[in-house]
């Protein structure tokens, strides 16, 4: 039977390729016969003739329920993106719901809940960079994994809650990182980052620290910024000490 549905799709693909006869014309013999058949490959390849009734089709690669075909049916214009969608959800594959996800029509934030769950710190990156998905969830799993990177990547992305973000770079407590966080990341907690910075004592940054508000702080707001940094690194001598105390 599989071959003989295979050899099927080869006819209609020498037909379609034809210019003796068009694709509503094929529809009209054989469209009803593939229907009944109820093939999610041979549905799915029929439906790409100009002319099918893709959603009829659609609905039994949908009853089928494998979620790759879902995927690649979905990307037929025509198709019902979400409810193929729903088959991908269920299925529950990291991966796959990140690719359907960008297929226009998509439910992105359906999508994105399997990949949140999932909490790969890769695939929550990239998925939040797709238009529509919600990019402060996405986010929490960068956070929780604590990684310095991916915080630090994740906090260009627009949307991102960057002092969350930041947070992460101030609590490994390195000067060139905290330097190029606030440096690069629009946003930024110029006071909490600069604290760090000079509680370090780590020269190098401390006199680039000083070279960057000279020249991008307003002199009005300097005083401020410099007196909440004072502040910060009072409150970083405290945290410290108790928890050297626990």
């Amino acid at each position: 039977m599989k071959s003989d549905i295979y050899d099927i799709i080869e006819l209609f693909n020498s037909l379609t390729k034809s210019s003796k006869i068009t694709g509503e014309e094929i529809c009209k013999r054989f469209e009803t016969q593939v229907l009944e058949l109820k093939n999610p490959v041979l549905s799915y390849k029929f439906a790409q003739i100009p002319g099918a009734d893709v959603q009829a089709h659609g609905k039994i690669v949908i009853e089928k329920g494998d979620a790759n075909l879902n995927y690649e049916f979905a990307r037929i214009p025509g198709a019902d993106v979400q409810e193929h969608g729903k088959i991908v959800i269920e299925k529950g594959d990291a991966n796959l719901n990140y690719f359907f996800a960008q297929i226009p029509g998509a439910d992105v934030k359906a999508h994105g809940k399997i990949v949140i769950e999932n909490e790969d710190t890769d695939l929550n990156c990239k998925f939040a960079q797709i238009p529509g998905s919600d990019v402060l969830a996405h986010g929490k799993v960068i956070i929780n994994s604590k990684n310095l990177q991916y915080n630090f990547n994740f906090a260009q992305i627009p949307g991102a809650d960057i002092e969350a973000h930041g947070e992460v770079v101030i609590e490994y407590g390195s000067a060139e990182d905290n330097y190029c966080f606030m440096r690069n990341i629009h946003g930024a907690d110029v006071q909490a980052h600069a604290a760090v910075i000079l509680n370090s004592g780590n020269e190098k940054y401390c006199n680039m620290l000083r070279d960057y508000l000279n020249e991008n702080i307003d002199p009005q707001q300097k005083d401020n910024i410099y007196t909440g940094i004072k502040l910060t690194r009072i409150k970083l001598i405290i945290d410290a000490e108790l928890k050297s105390q626990k």
